[in-house]
């Protein structure tokens, strides 16, 4: 039976050179350590579904960010078709905070932690297993817990909400500077989709782009639907994540396009 792979690290091959070499010694370029990006499959996606929301399909002068904000969370910088910056890098632990992964830290962080006593395999799960919003608050890493604690006033519950907004706010603005436009920002997968608070602290920094949300259809969080103002110069979209869909949709693309003729056996 024909079988297909689908990575969600292809969309992001259109990264310029810039943005997907680390600026460490040219053998790492060599051997492929370099900013690969991770959530392919729901930026396609969603980017495509967002253009269609707006009525500018095929325009390759869109600009859209979009924040995939998930279990794992990244962000990505799309114009037209082409991802032009992302925040995950080599691995899906760089860039903003997430549920249980820290994001980007200082590596001499880990150096120094390396050095008194932390070993390897202890560092690991730190970082992808007891970080991020858990690691903060001290609460599992779901926002269903810890947002509704955090509105209570619970100190470690309201720093790392505090904590996931700073990040996904810079994340925003590190895309922004990368795409040099905003037509239109994006949030998709769980958190993104149904944590209203997110959205309106992530917007509330970007006021200087005339970006203004409608505060009750923020609030009722319908999928598939443009969330902005209607005075707003940038729309604010919320799309249902459909990475199974794309998927299946790139398998097909892929088998209608393959050579499927069986090999015959040797004898």
């Amino acid at each position: 039976m024909p079988q297909f792979a689908v990575f969600d690290t292809a969309f992001h091959r259109t990264l310029p050179e810039a943005a997907a070499t680390y600026a460490g010694p040219f053998e790492w370029v060599e051997r492929g350590f370099v900013r690969y990006g991770f959530h392919g499959t729901s930026f396609r996606y969603a980017s495509r579904r967002a253009a269609e929301i707006i009525g500018r399909q095929d325009d390759e002068h869109l600009c859209q960010i979009l924040c995939h904000l998930g279990g794992g969370c990244s962000l990505a910088a799309v114009r037209g078709t082409r991802c032009v910056d992302t925040t995950m890098g080599f691995t899906p632990l760089d860039g903003i905070a997430m549920c249980t992964r820290s994001g980007a830290i200082d590596p001499g962080l880990i150096l120094y932690l390396l050095r008194h006593g932390t070993d390897l395999d202890s560092l690991e799960q730190i970082l992808n297993k007891r970080s991020g919003l858990a690691g903060l608050s001290g609460m599992p890493g779901d926002t269903r817990i810890i947002f509704p604690k955090a509105r209570e006033h619970n100190r470690r519950a309201e720093l790392a909400l505090d904590v996931f907004i700073h990040r996904l706010r810079a994340g925003v603005g590190s895309m922004l500077a990368s795409s040099g436009h905003l037509d239109a920002l994006i949030f998709t997968d769980v958190i993104g989709e149904t944590e209203p608070v997110v959205r309106e602290r992530g917007c509330d920094a970007f006021g200087f782009l005339d970006l203004r949300l409608n505060p009750s259809l923020n609030v009722s969080s319908p999928a598939d639907t443009d969330l902005a103002a209607t005075d707003s110069s940038v729309r604010v979209l919320i799309v249902k994540g459909q990475e199974n869909w794309q998927i299946a949709v790139e398998s097909f693309e892929a088998w209608s396009g393959a050579d499927l003729t069986p090999v015959p056996k040797s004898r």
